[in-house]
């Protein structure tokens, strides 16, 4: 992230195999969310923060993957 003329930007690189653009997009736009709540509200949490359904369920694919590692 760079700063320019008092905004931030920011510039994404990723492994095309692994992400399409309109799931960037995604990841973008909750990035975007959660920096505006965070500076809105510092002391929020993190968890508590709405999400896109994307980022939702790759965040549910994600505990399951954790939750089958540790068994």
């Amino acid at each position: 992230m760079t700063e320019h003329q008092s905004r931030w930007i920011a510039d994404f690189e990723y492994s095309t195999d692994l992400f399409d653009e309109p799931a960037m997009a995604n990841m973008a736009g909750d990035l975007q969310r959660v920096l505006r709540q965070v500076a809105a509200q510092p002391d929020v949490r993190i968890a508590d923060i709405a999400l896109s359904p994307h980022a939702r369920s790759h965040a549910r694919a994600r505990a399951l993957d954790r939750d089958r590692t540790r068994r």
